[in-house]
This record gives C-alpha cells, structure tokens and sequence, in this order.
C-alpha cells in the first residue's frame, strides 16, 4: 500500500482539482449500448412475464400504431401472458439511430408461445419500429409502430 502525505492543504485542493477533472474526462456512455441493454431487458422481462418491467420503458403518454396507449398494451400483455404458460422472444436485426435525446429503434421480433413444454403453438414475427426519448436522464419509448410482415401473404 502506497502512502502519500501532503503537508501543504493548498496540495490537497490542487490534487481533489485534478480528481474531479479527470473523472470528468471519463466518456459518457454509448448511448446505442445503454439501448440495447433496454432492448435485452425488454426480451428478459416479456420471457419470465414481467408486465410491469416492461411498462416501466413506455411513457405515460405512448402512442403505439396510433391507437394504443400505455394501458391498452398492458391489457395486451395480461391476455397473451394468460394464454401462454410458456413465453419466448426473440429480437433480430436490432438497428439503433440515435441523435442527442432521441433514437429510432427499430427491429424484427419473433414471439412465441405454448401451453405444455413442447414446440410452441403460437408464433408471430413483427417487424417494430419504436422511437425513443430520454427524459429526466432515462430512455423511455414515447411511440412505436408494429406490423406483421406476413399478414397480407398469409391472409389469402
């Protein structure tokens, strides 16, 4: 252990100076990383069911495919964790824009559900587009716009 003894208090100011400005030198963190962090979180929570954790990332005033608000998804997330005893998600393709207080995220998000531990009975692939704010120091989702890209194929 290495000790250092100043007998000037002037040194101790000069030194706590130099401190605080090297740990203000520090890189903020990349913003994309701490996004896609979100987005692993996201996936986690949704896995193990874990509606409020999910919610926690949408702000109060969220608009989804211009016609869903906050509550309306958390009713979405009741019925679909109450139909599938097991849930599995799965994002791909994850681009992030970010531009100071904003980012676009945007991704392809395969959801799978099942009853029984055998090969799941449900699936769906979405293709989400979310943007992103950061308020009050934290990344919420204020909108998002999803779209299953299958549907007018398989619809016929």
């Amino acid at each position: 252990m290495i000790e250092v003894t100043l007998k000037n208090p002037a040194l101790y100011l000069i030194f706590a100076g130099i401190l605080l400005f090297l740990s203000g030198c520090a890189e903020p963190p990349d913003e994309e990383q701490v996004l896609r962090q979100h987005m692993k979180k996201i996936e986690q929570a949704a896995e193990r069911k874990l509606s409020g954790d999910i919610l926690a990332y949408l702000a109060e005033d969220f608009l989804g495919n211009d016609q869903f608000r906050k509550a309306n998804i958390k009713g979405m997330l009741f019925v679909h964790f109450r139909r599938n005893k097991n849930v599995h998600v799965f994002l791909h393709d994850v681009g992030i824009e970010v531009l100071e207080d904003k980012a676009m995220v945007k991704c392809q998000v395969i959801l799978a559900g099942r009853e029984e531990n055998i090969m799941p009975e449900r699936a769906r692939i979405l293709e989400i587009t979310s943007q992103w704010q950061k308020r009050g120091g934290d990344w919420q989702v204020v909108s998002a716009s999803w779209k299953d890209p299958y549907y007018d194929y398989l619809d016929r």
